[in-house]
């Protein structure tokens, strides 16, 4: 992009201190990057990513009420013809031509797991993707949501639910 010039270290902390424009006037990226930046700076005291029965999870650090607005799904807007061409599990569509690639560990909203009985879900409003909360989450609760038939079909079934719905159904004998 002509013009723009966005300097940010992996690390989120320093995020705040550190975006910077070459030219902000015509720079595409200064919106996502300062709603990231205020995303980050708010979101860290009320989240904390920490291990799940499915590998890394979120988890609330207070009360949720229900009903809420938790955190917003980010990252960069990619053509559906270009998620073909890539690899990764962080994809979240947006509509028939739009994902928001996840892949960003900035992204704390990508620690959300998939579960049959979800405490929140998302909502898709132009481009952004929100999650909120069914009902209230507890502090030190997971935030999960259902990841819907088609990823659960491809990606979760073959292997195995792990939600804590399903861990706690009897098994049926053979």
């Amino acid at each position: 992009m002509r013009g723009c010039e966005l300097n940010v270290p992996y690390y989120p902390a320093s995020l705040p201190n550190v975006v910077k424009f070459k030219n902000q006037a015509r720079c595409a990226l200064r919106g996502y990057a300062v709603r990231l930046t205020a995303m980050i700076k708010n979101e860290k005291k009320k989240y904390v990513v920490k291990r799940a029965a499915t590998g890394l999870g979120l988890f609330a650090v207070e009360v949720i009420p229900a009903r809420k607005r938790i955190i917003e799904y980010i990252g960069p807007l990619i053509s559906n013809e270009e998620l073909e061409q890539r690899r990764g599990k962080y994809f979240f569509g947006v509509n028939t031509k739009w994902s928001i690639d996840g892949s960003a560990r900035s992204n704390l909203a990508r620690y959300i797991n998939h579960s049959c009985q979800p405490n929140a879900e998302a909502f898709i409003t132009g481009h952004r993707i929100w999650s909120w909360s069914k009902r209230t989450i507890k502090a030190g609760e997971e935030i999960t949501i259902n990841y819907g038939k088609e990823y659960f079909d491809d990606h979760i079934k073959p292997w195995g639910c792990k939600c804590a719905a399903c861990r706690n159904k009897p098994r049926q004998r053979l």
